[in-house]
């Protein structure tokens, strides 16, 4: 009679590794183009922030010193306030125009809710 022992394995297989790793794969290709929206949104939601930001400085700033709106006094304080620091991270132009302060890539935009690949929304749960 043979004495046969019994080798217990414990590790994976290369074929469950390489179905896993595709999974993944296949996953993550779903996933990835659904993200560059949310990249997007994040950058005007911090242009808008910068430019919500600037138009209450900037009327508190003339109201303060008693000034009327020029180019000069919107530039000294859009530089007091900000710096050098670029307000739209798209490199896009902040201006005054009578009615608040704009930026000439985000202010254009119309704020509809559509779906660039922003992801649909989830309910909490």
């Amino acid at each position: 009679m043979e004495c046969r022992k019994l080798i217990k394995n414990n590790g994976f297989t290369l074929i469950e590794l390489v179905v896993v790793i595709a999974i993944l794969g296949i996953l993550a290709s779903i996933s990835i183009p659904r993200l560059s929206g949310f990249r997007d949104k994040a950058e005007e939601g911090v242009c808008t922030s910068n430019m919500n930001q600037l138009e209450k400085y900037y009327v508190n700033y003339l109201d303060s010193n008693n000034l009327d709106h020029n180019d000069s006094h919107f530039e000294m304080a859009k530089s007091e306030m900000f710096g050098n620091t670029r307000l739209c991270p798209r490199k896009g132009i902040i201006n005054w125009n009578g009615d608040g302060v704009m930026c000439s890539i985000h202010s254009n935009q119309d704020n509809s809710d559509d779906d660039e690949g922003g992801g649909e929304e989830v309910p909490y749960l």
